[in-house]
């Protein structure tokens, strides 16, 4: 689980969360290692590799799902903070990677 954590950049404990619930959800299969308990070893079932082909086949279509169950009124405050960060992006670079 820790190498997993470190791969995506979030705590042992948030991925030990969410590998719960994929795991719930068939997702994932997990395994503790007979030598050492506290060593869990993480696999994707057949579940979880069939989200994944969906994903890989259309990931445009993917992300129009997603994205259509945000609701319109959560765009605009969505929109205002995207900017938000690209003028503060902008400005850091201004700043720190002049030539």
């Amino acid at each position: 689980m820790q190498q997993f954590a470190r791969r995506m950049f979030k705590s042992v404990s948030t991925m030990t969360r969410a590998a719960s619930h994929w795991a719930r959800r068939g997702s994932i299969k997990r395994r503790r290692d007979p030598e050492d308990r506290y060593i869990v070893h993480v696999s994707i079932a057949p579940h979880g590799k069939a989200i994944s082909a969906a994903i890989q086949r259309d990931p445009i279509g993917t992300q129009k799902a997603v994205l259509q169950s945000v609701p319109a009124e959560v765009w605009a405050g969505a929109v205002k903070v995207l900017v938000a960060l690209s003028q503060g992006a902008r400005r850091w670079q201004e700043t720190w990677c002049r030539p």
